[in-house]
C-alpha cells in the first residue's frame, strides 16, 4: 500500500482553523438569547482560511438624537415620578374632647385646628345609644355626602377595647360614628349648633370646616380621640 502523502502545511492549518470556528459557532447556538456571539465572516487567502468579527452596524445619524432622548426619559422618568408624588398633607387626626378641638397633624406637628361639637353626654362611649363620643384610636375608612349633615366621614368605631367593654356590660356596642357637618335648619342657625355639644356621639364641625377637612384628610387616615 502506498503511504498517504502528508498534507501541505497551509492546508492543515486551514483545516484546523475551520474546525475551531465550527465549534465556536455551534457553541453560540446553545447560549441564551441575550448572549450572542459576534457574527463571524470568513476569508480565504493564500495562507488559508481566517476569520474576522463583522463590523457593527452603524445607526443613521438621524436616529442617534432620538435614541439619546429615549434613554434620558427611561432614566429620568422614575426621578420625576418621585418628585411629583408628594406625601399626604395630613397623616393623623387628633381630637381632644376636653378642649373641643380637632387637630390635623403631619409628622406629629399640628398644621391646623378646628372647634368641634361632641356627644351630649361626657365620658367615653360604653354602648349603643349612650350619646357619648368614643375615645381611642381608629381610622377614617370611608366617606359619603349626607343630606342631613352635608359631608360625613366614617370613624372605624368599635375597636377591640370597645367590643370587650360592651360585651362585659351585655349591651350592643353600636356604630356609625361619623365626622360630619352641621344640619341646615330654618329654626336654628349653624352658629347655634357650633356652641354646644349636640350629637349622639359623632364629631360635628361647621360645614365650611368640614369641606376643608374633606379635602385635606384622605381615607385610611388615623384618628385618635382623647378625653
Amino acid at each position: 500500500m502506498m503511504p498517504r502523502p502528508a498534507a501541505a502545511p497551509n492546508t492543515a492549518k486551514a483545516y484546523i482553523t475551520s474546525c475551531r470556528l465550527f465549534r465556536q459557532a455551534n457553541a453560540g447556538f446553545r447560549l441564551q438569547q441575550n448572549r450572542r456571539l459576534p457574527k463571524i465572516r470568513f476569508f480565504a487567502d493564500a495562507s488559508g482560511i481566517r476569520s474576522e468579527p463583522a463590523l457593527p452596524r452603524v445607526l443613521p445619524a438621524t436616529m442617534k438624537p432620538l435614541l439619546a432622548f429615549l434613554a434620558f426619559l427611561l432614566c429620568a422618568g422614575p426621578v420625576f415620578a418621585s418628585i411629583g408624588a408628594e406625601p399626604p398633607l395630613v397623616d393623623k387626626v387628633l381630637v381632644v374632647k376636653s378642649e373641643q378641638k380637632l387637630h390635623l397633624l403631619r409628622q406629629d406637628r399640628i398644621i391646623k385646628s378646628y372647634r368641634v361639637s361632641l356627644g351630649k353626654q361626657d365620658g367615653p362611649k360604653q354602648y349603643e345609644g349612650d350619646q357619648r363620643t368614643p375615645e381611642g384610636t381608629y381610622w377614617i375608612n370611608w366617606r359619603q355626602h349626607s343630606k342631613k349633615y352635608h359631608l360625613a366621614m366614617h370613624i372605624s368605631y368599635p375597636n377591640a377595647s370597645d367590643l370587650k367593654r360592651a360585651y362585659q356590660l351585655n349591651k350592643p356596642v353600636g356604630g356609625m360614628i361619623m365626622l360630619h357637618g352641621t344640619p341646615t335648619d330654618e329654626e336654628y342657625p349653624e352658629w347655634f349648633f357650633h356652641t354646644l355639644n349636640w350629637t349622639d356621639g359623632c364629631i360635628a364641625l361647621t360645614n365650611d370646616d368640614m369641606r376643608e377637612i374633606w379635602e385635606l384628610v384622605k381615607d385610611n387616615t388615623m384618628i385618635e380621640i382623647r378625653p
